[in-house]
C-alpha cells in the first residue's frame, strides 16, 4: 500500500471506531478488519499480543460507550501512520476495577501504527493516563 493508503486506512479506522457506540458485533468486525491476528502493542506498560490488545479495547469501548475521536495530525512514511488524537466519552461501565463514574472525559494520545498489506501489525501507544485518572476522580487534580 502507498503512503496516502495506509493515512486513509487510519483515517477510516478512526470513522469505523466512532460507529461502534458499545456494540460487542460491531467492535469484532472492527478489530479484524484493521488489525492483523499477529498484532504487538507495545504501550506504556508494556508489549502485548494480539488477545490482550483486542482486551484492553474492547474493555475500553464497554466503559466508554460512546467513544468519539477526532484526528488532530496524522504523519506517514514507508509503512508507519502517526496520528495525534483525542478521544472522549462517557464512563458508563467498569474500567479496570473502577466503578462507573458517568463522568464525561477526553484523553489526548499519540498512535504510531506499522501497516503491512492493509492491516495494523504493530503499534506504540502513548496516552495521558494520569488525566483520564483525575477526570475520573481516582487520581486528585492539581486545579
Amino acid at each position: 500500500m502507498s503512503v496516502e493508503e495506509n493515512k486513509e486506512l487510519i483515517r477510516e479506522y478512526l470513522r469505523d471506531g466512532n460507529s461502534i457506540k458499545g456494540d460487542s458485533s460491531r467492535f469484532n468486525a472492527f478489530f479484524s478488519k484493521y488489525y492483523s491476528p499477529s498484532i504487538v502493542a507495545h504501550q506504556t506498560t508494556g508489549e502485548i499480543d494480539s488477545t490482550k490488545y483486542q482486551q484492553y479495547l474492547q474493555g475500553m469501548f464497554t466503559a466508554f460507550p460512546d467513544t468519539e475521536f477526532t484526528m488532530d495530525d496524522i504523519i506517514a512514511e514507508e509503512d508507519k501512520v502517526v496520528f495525534r488524537s483525542s478521544w472522549s466519552g462517557t464512563h458508563k461501565s467498569e474500567l479496570q476495577g473502577i466503578p462507573p463514574t458517568g463522568k464525561k472525559v477526553t484523553v489526548k494520545g499519540i498512535i504510531i501504527n506499522k501497516i503491512t498489506d492493509g492491516k495494523i501489525v504493530e503499534l506504540w501507544s502513548i496516552s495521558d493516563s494520569l488525566g483520564l485518572m483525575q477526570q475520573l476522580g481516582v487520581i486528585p487534580s492539581n486545579e
